[in-house]
């Protein structure tokens, strides 16, 4: 009798597992069907807003910006933690350069550029010292750029 109630035991269980795996296709299923439909669209959000962006990927394009420009890196670093929504995630980095106006023009340019969407939430510039018989004026500027890492509950909970 003991062994007849743990096989009943273990065929209730193996059921429950069976329905949640069949649940989970479902919805891998309607989520192929979404994707699908949005097409191009989902696919462009996603490289716009990476899942596996980081904010030290962020950091390394922020640098390579900056280097780009011309200008002379004094702090590039993580910043506070950014807000947590629904779908993505702020990834926020926080900038101090030293360069002329038109090199800190040029790093924002390039910023724009990027295939990732990135914000300037804060930017203060300020002149540096005199300007000195013909020499362009330097300029500190810092700033918080924030980033989007894309959220996808599904593979969060998946790996739970």
């Amino acid at each position: 009798m003991g062994q007849i109630n743990t096989i009943k035991q273990t065929i209730v269980a193996n059921k429950k597992v069976i329905a949640d795996v069949e649940r989970a296709i479902k919805t891998v299923e309607a989520f192929a069907r979404k994707v699908e439909a949005l097409g191009d669209k989902f696919e462009k959000m996603v490289k716009y807003i990476p899942e596996d962006f980081t904010a030290s990927d962020q950091m390394k394009l922020v640098s390579k910006q900056a280097k780009a420009a011309g200008t002379n890196i004094q702090q590039i670093g993580r910043g506070t933690e950014g807000e947590k929504l629904n779908f993505y995630q702020e990834l926020n980095v926080n900038v101090n350069l030293v360069g002329t106006y038109t090199q800190i023009v040029l790093f924002l340019s390039y910023l724009t550029k990027l295939d990732k969407v990135l914000v300037m939430k804060e930017m203060n510039m300020s002149t540096l010292g005199s300007v000195k018989g013909g020499e362009p004026v330097k300029i500190r500027f810092s700033g918080r750029v924030t980033g989007y890492r894309y959220i996808n509950e599904k593979a969060d909970e998946a790996k739970r």
